[in-house]
């Protein structure tokens, strides 16, 4: 959980120091000590609010992962969302993009968009606390760079036969 945060050195000049993403925010200030009530969860409200039964299971993934990143055992439901500020999701995205490709960093940032938009919503926050999140972009990469892992020579026989042994049954 590696993330870039301000320190101002003696000479006053602001530099890129990297800590972990609990140090961005003190951890007592980001996990809740009585969880939110079910229609008082951004992470919950945001969840239903998703119209595909797939889609709410994939962007929960992403709450869970971001949650944990966060904080090691914090979950959707004890994460304080309305307290997550710039610098706390500046530090999340370098975290992130650490241990996930692009497109699982950007769907996770979707997500975290989606829940502060329901905080401000649900009056958790306002406005101006979470506007931060217009300006956090997603990860830049190459949209023809094939995903996936080249195949080992005994795994491409293996997926031969198989295809055999399945167009003969066909």
């Amino acid at each position: 959980m590696i993330a870039l945060m301000k320190e101002i050195d003696d000479s006053e000049s602001v530099t890129g120091a990297i800590v972990s993403v609990a140090e961005a925010t003190p951890r007592a200030e980001l996990i809740l000590a009585t969880p939110y009530p079910p229609n008082q969860n951004p992470a919950r409200v945001y969840l239903a609010r998703l119209l595909s039964p797939r889609s709410q299971r994939v962007m929960e993934s992403s709450l869970v992962a971001i949650a944990a990143t966060i904080e090691n055992g914090a979950t959707p439901d004890t994460l304080a969302w309305h307290r997550l500020r710039f610098h706390d999701g500046m530090a999340l995205r370098a975290a992130l993009m650490q241990k996930y490709e692009p497109r699982s960093v950007n769907r996770m940032l979707s997500a975290l968009r989606g829940t502060i938009e329901t905080a401000i919503d649900l009056g958790l926050m306002d406005d101006g606390d979470g506007a931060w999140r217009i300006r956090m972009h997603g990860v830049k990469y190459d949209k023809h760079t094939l995903s996936g892992r080249a195949l080992e020579v005994d795994e491409v026989v293996k997926l031969i036969r198989s295809s055999k042994t399945r167009e003969e049954a066909i």
